[in-house]
């Protein structure tokens, strides 16, 4: 099926899962750009590669393994951005879906530990903004002048 995102190329950034009966954000995503006709590059953390079913779950959307990147290392999502144009040409849709909390050993305010804090900014922040940064100049060249 064809949609609105037909022929367009996308980044699904943390398209695995935790565990759970639930499906994730980041995989519904990919399977939703999939079906409407995207072409996506999928990636999961590091951190997960050595679990079956994030990586079952990508697979399953479009038949290739996913890219292993390190989110918070600006390299890795260079990488990432740099395989896509590579791969594709060129790059319209960006969606970063890194997160994570409890996984990193988040706590209450009065009692989480500093590096834990640090950590989390990193994965939930950081992650996004390198996407960004190195996503940008590719996505305003695919939009033309409008964006």
């Amino acid at each position: 099926m064809a949609g609105r995102v037909a022929g367009k190329v996308a980044i699904v950034l943390g398209a695995g899962q935790t565990p759970g009966q639930t499906i994730g954000n980041g995989r519904a995503t990919a399977i939703v750009l999939a079906r409407e006709g995207a072409k996506v590059v999928l990636t999961i953390g590091i951190w997960r590669r050595r679990r079956k079913r994030p990586k079952w779950c990508v697979t399953r959307v479009v038949k290739r393994s996913p890219l292993q990147v390190e989110a918070t290392k600006e390299a890795e999502i260079k990488r990432m951005v740099e395989a896509t144009i590579e791969r594709y040409g060129k790059l319209d849709i960006l969606h970063t879906n890194v997160g994570a909390s409890i996984a990193l050993g988040d706590a209450p305010a009065d009692v989480i530990e500093e590096a834990v804090l640090d950590r989390s900014f990193a994965v939930n922040f950081k992650s996004a903004w390198l996407a960004c940064k190195h996503s940008l100049p590719h996505l305003r060249k695919s939009a033309g002048p409008s964006l």
